[in-house]
């Protein structure tokens, strides 16, 4: 025993003395913050839904065309067997639909109050009398016609909504567009001279079209015009005097068909430059009379009315329509024998843009239907 003592005392001595050995120290951990909302794992964020396509005023206008001088059969195109074909029938009566204005001067249809004979010369003229019907969505648009033309120039231009809404306040993306181009021979006597189709996208597609050859429609020119619609502008307003003579007034305001407009008007004309008992407000006298405006016959007496391209309609006190035709609009007073007639209509037109829905209005939530109160038990 003592000799191994002896051993362990001899090693420690010739080893040293003992070095103390440090020992590696793990670093300090970074002081941890209190976790916080702000500091919880980001979520990826849901994709925000596409913004809606701003709303249009598109404006096509019927420029010119070329036509057949003759029908492919040889017959002449305002021949006796002239006559309103059904479809033609169908489209003129949904045309009527749409302007429940000239429903009193249908038969006037075509006809422009400074071309009285126009409707007589297309019925005996064998050359072509071209018309075209534009259908876009569920609304029908038509042109002028121009007589004894085979080249005719139009430069006729509608107007209408184009954008995600009610598609019967304008053309939403689906929407077929119809043109038919037809002979004219009078208020409801037509030929077809060709009918072409295409959807609303490819009319938007560029700003010119030629199109054809369709039927006996060798060429058809279109130009279309693309505007952002500002549903919040203010419409233009116009005042005038309608005086009682002579009988109608040429405002020098420019309508386009499809646009919306109002006229409103006030005071008194008096057909007679006597007395009072041939005086009468906007809305005219009672009586009809013998010297009315031809169109107007079932309308009262001194009525004011209207004229706009090749159509005609009573105005009275008030009248608000989507304008049937594009021109100069004229207002007038419903006689034809006018040279003693005194006083004037003040009026005021009111043209605004195509309408349309306000889209970006978010609805208001409905509120809560209060639960009716308990009855309560008789005697009580």
């Amino acid at each position: 025993m003592r000799s191994l003592l002896a051993v362990v005392a001899l090693t420690l001595a010739c080893s040293g003395p003992a070095k103390n050995v440090e020992k590696p120290v793990d670093p300090m951990p970074p002081e941890e913050k209190p976790v916080t909302k702000d500091d919880k794992p980001e979520q990826p964020k849901k994709p925000e839904p596409p913004p809606l396509p701003g709303l249009e005023r598109i404006t096509v206008t019927v420029v010119a065309a070329e036509v057949a001088s003759a029908m492919k059969d040889g017959r002449p195109w305002d021949g006796k067997e002239s006559r309103l074909v059904p479809n033609i029938s169908k489209l003129l009566t949904h045309y009527l639909e749409l302007h429940p204005e000239l429903q009193v001067t249908a038969r006037t249809l075509g006809i422009p109050v400074d071309q009285p004979r126009l409707a007589r010369a297309a019925r005996k003229d064998a050359a072509p009398d071209p018309m075209v019907f534009v259908e876009v969505g569920k609304h029908i648009y038509r042109s002028p016609a121009r007589p004894r033309a085979f080249a005719p120039l139009w430069d006729f231009a509608l107007t209408f909504a184009y954008g995600f809404g009610n598609s019967r306040r304008g053309a939403v993306p689906g929407s077929l567009v119809r043109i038919h181009v037809v002979d004219y021979d009078g208020p409801a006597r037509f030929d077809t001279m060709g009918t072409t189709l295409m959807s609303i996208e490819q009319l938007l597609a560029k700003p010119v079209h030629k199109i054809g050859p369709f039927g006996s429609v060798e060429s058809l020119t279109l130009q279309v015009k693309r505007t952002p619609l500002d549903d919040t502008a203010r419409p233009k307003s116009h005042r005038l005097a309608v005086p009682g003579k002579p009988a109608w007034t040429v405002t020098g305001i420019d309508v386009v068909a499809g646009q919306r407009l109002i006229i409103e008007a006030a005071d008194e004309v008096c057909t007679t430059r006597e007395g009072l008992s041939k005086c009468s407000g906007p809305d005219g006298q009672r009586d009809l009379n013998d010297n009315n405006l031809k169109g107007f016959e079932k309308v009262g007496h001194g009525t004011l009315v209207g004229a706009l391209g090749d159509t005609r309609f009573k105005v009275g006190r008030r009248l608000e329509m989507i304008a049937p035709s594009t021109g100069v609009l004229r207002l007038g007073v419903n006689d034809g024998h006018y040279v003693n007639n005194r006083g004037s209509y003040a009026a005021r037109i009111i043209i605004r843009t195509v309408p349309v829905p306000n889209l970006r209005r978010k609805k208001k939530p409905a509120a809560p239907r209060a639960r009716p109160a308990a009855a309560k038990p008789s005697g009580s």
